[in-house]
């Protein structure tokens, strides 16, 4: 019995583990690098053809930015950029410039 509950118990453990959430990606601990592209989702960009003009306008106002392109129909965008983009505080300044024009956004990719 007693290994049954214990056989029981290591399921429960490992299948609560493999259930968990991932980490929420960290900017704070990306290496600056050279080059970079970003995966940002935009839950609350709403209108399909201000909307993002204005999310392409606020990241490419981040220095080392080259290319933003952004999809309406999955709330998204990818960031092509060089450093000093490719770094925490350009990730930081990305997030920033969005939240100031309306966007919450989150960085789920960083290649």
């Amino acid at each position: 019995m007693a290994r049954f509950i214990a056989a029981v118990a290591l399921l429960l453990v490992a299948f609560a583990s493999a259930c968990s959430k991932p980490k929420a990606w960290d900017p704070s601990l990306e290496q600056n690098r050279s080059e970079c592209t970003l995966g940002l989702t935009l839950p609350n960009m709403a209108c399909a053809e201000a909307c993002p003009i204005k999310v392409r306008a606020a990241l490419s106002r981040v220095k080392g930015v080259d290319d933003v392109q952004v999809d309406y129909d999955t709330r998204t965008a990818v960031v092509h950029a060089t450093w000093p983009a490719c770094g925490a505080d350009g990730y930081e300044q990305m997030i920033a410039n969005l939240y100031q024009r309306g966007y919450r956004a989150r960085i789920v990719s960083a290649q």
